[in-house]
């Protein structure tokens, strides 16, 4: 059984209307707060994500408390079992955060049989996607330690694009950009056993759309897209599956 990767979780958060370009803050800010639960006891080790270091993991200590400098425009607070909530930095004085326990009312489909899209059996999970009228799958590029398509998908006399890549070394999460720049923010999370599948997206200031599900390993996205093509770029993704093969150790 694979270890599951702490705090990906379950998460709704709704910003002001404030956008920032996915332009990191001119000066970074000097954030402090506290993370609890619905009845007010401090959460440990919840994960501060998004928060544009990459060499350093900001968590919660034993007293639910975090200390970061970011020049990170927001970030997200994670911890498994919760649903997550994304804090904008520019808040005055110290952040409070409550985390509500995360139940799912469905699993995750699984995959059955063939004639589906897929960047390949890479990973010991992976997605594929079903293959729906308007939907053209690019052909596969990879490298020795990586695998990548694009669909592209109708939408009036123009069609919009979502990328699709797999590899040891391949992010899990929505791009940084994306969720700094939003103005309203969802996020889903389907954990099992062996497997993990996070599902985001949000709306820019502008109104348009950017769409995310992600796996260990894996991204399937699109970005900058108006309302009614990201409702057909989310019924490709909504098609996913996860497809589980036990290595041989």
């Amino acid at each position: 059984m694979r270890k599951l990767l702490p705090a990906l979780m379950l998460a709704i958060a709704i910003l002001p209307a404030q956008a920032f370009g996915g332009v990191l803050l001119s000066e970074a800010v000097h954030i402090v707060g506290t993370v609890s639960d619905e009845e007010g006891k401090p959460i440990a080790g919840a994960r501060i994500d998004h928060s544009g270091e990459l060499l350093h993991l900001y968590q919660t200590d034993a007293d639910g408390r975090f200390d970061l400098l970011t020049r990170a425009p927001a970030v997200v607070i994670r911890k498994d079992g919760f649903r997550g909530v994304l804090a904008r930095t520019q808040q005055v004085g110290e952040i409070h955060v409550t985390l509500q326990r995360a139940v799912h009312d469905r699993p995750f489909p699984t995959c059955s049989g063939r004639g589906r899209f897929g960047v390949g059996p890479w990973l010991e999970t992976s997605l594929w996607f079903a293959r729906l009228p308007g939907v053209t799958a690019g052909r596969i590029v990879h490298d020795v330690d990586y695998a990548a398509r694009s669909y592209s998908v109708a939408s009036g006399s123009t069609s919009s694009v979502i990328q699709h890549g797999a590899g040891a070394m391949w992010g899990s999460l929505p791009p940084d950009s994306d969720v700094w720049s939003s103005v309203t923010y969802t996020e889903d999370v389907w954990i099992g056993p062996e497997f993990f599948i996070l599902r985001a997206g949000g709306k820019f200031e502008d109104s348009n759309r950017w769409g995310f599900i992600g796996s260990w390993g894996e991204t399937a996205s699109y970005s900058n897209v108006d309302e009614k093509t990201a409702k057909k770029l989310d019924q490709f993704l909504d098609t996913a599956c996860v497809q589980i093969r036990h290595l041989q150790r």
